[in-house]
């Protein structure tokens, strides 16, 4: 691809494998300040579109007629792995919305995290809706439908109300209309969009830049953003991106899945979106740590802990190093 980011890995000095990847950065004029790679291909957000699908749930007032946490609240627009307490919130959150675990369209799935799975397995757990890693933002869809005297059926389908609504709201953020987004099926069932790079970066720059809807708005993305800070751990899980990037409180941030990442800088007012093309997710670190270097962003702490998540130089299971990451910008 012309113009691409190059990830090499190599085993010693002999380059294993190459990924092509994408950035785009776009100021608060949402003029494009740094890009390397396709600006064009359309880019599917994957996760990365949960707390624009949490904007609803949050603004037709769940959290106080449901008298839910911060952090059940958190788990709205979370890929959570399945710890024990994700779980505990999770059989919380559906009792207190008077979810019925069968209302979930989502597959029955294992806890992702290996400790909880494994515990699951070893005392003869079976799989459940709850535990799929996209639960969270399912039982908010219901609660939300049910809120707006919509059906509760065919809550994930495009035509429901609910999705429609989204629909909009996604468009608004990303500076497109709705004619322009690409619209296909996500891993949970419910429709995903895909589009430029650049509308990606735009999107995020809405939480920390806003330049459309009123002062309820306002106020919704920043109740979103303080869960995320104040509960990165429910919005993901330590040691993982999305918590990590939240883990610094100028970063507003969401991953998902086949190597997308999009986030938002606070205070300089920056949106930013990444795409690795292969789908790998592990360096997707390495190459966020790589550019906020090129921004010279301020926080090298965060840098340095986006370079321990896939730790470069790479080490084998014996311990010896076997080889590096290098990204090429």
């Amino acid at each position: 691809m012309e113009d691409s980011i190059f990830i090499h890995e190599l085993r010693g000095k002999t380059i294993e494998n190459i990924h092509h990847a994408s950035v785009c950065v776009v100021d608060e004029m949402k003029k494009v300040i740094f890009s390397k790679g396709n600006m064009t291909l359309p880019v599917f957000y994957r996760s990365s579109m949960k707390p624009i699908q949490a904007i609803l749930p949050f603004s037709i007032g769940i959290e106080q007629k449901y008298s839910l946490t911060p952090e059940e609240m958190a788990l709205t627009f979370a890929s959570q792995r399945g710890e024990y307490y994700h779980q505990e919130r999770l059989e919380s959150l559906m009792g207190k919305l008077e979810i019925n675990e069968g209302q979930l369209i989502c597959p029955p799935a294992y806890p992702a995290n290996e400790k909880p799975k494994e515990d699951c397995i070893r005392r003869g757990g079976q799989k459940r809706r709850l535990f799929h890693t996209c639960s969270g933002k399912h039982l908010a869809f219901i609660a939300t439908a049910r809120e707006k005297n919509w059906s509760t059926v065919g809550y994930h389908l495009l035509e429901h109300p609910l999705q429609q609504e989204i629909k909009k709201v996604v468009a608004q953020f990303a500076d497109m209309n709705e004619h322009q987004l690409i619209v296909e099926v996500d891993g949970c069932g419910v429709p995903v969009y895909a589009m430029p790079l650049k509308n990606l970066a735009i999107s995020y720059l809405e939480f920390v830049s806003p330049t459309i809807g009123n002062n309820q708005l306002q106020q919704v993305l920043g109740s979103i953003k303080t869960v995320a800070s104040m509960h990165c751990e429910y919005v993901s899980s330590f040691g993982y991106l999305s918590t990590t990037l939240l883990e610094d409180k100028n970063i507003f941030a969401k991953a998902g899945a086949e190597g997308v990442v999009c986030l938002a800088l606070k205070a300089e007012k920056l949106g930013l979106a990444f795409k690795i093309f292969s789908g790998t997710e592990l360096i997707l670190p390495s190459l966020i740590a790589k550019v906020l270097e090129e921004l010279d962003y301020q926080n090298k702490e965060t840098i340095e802990k986006l370079y321990q998540l896939h730790k470069n130089p790479v080490y084998n299971s014996k311990n010896t190093q076997a080889g590096t990451i290098q990204v090429k910008l």
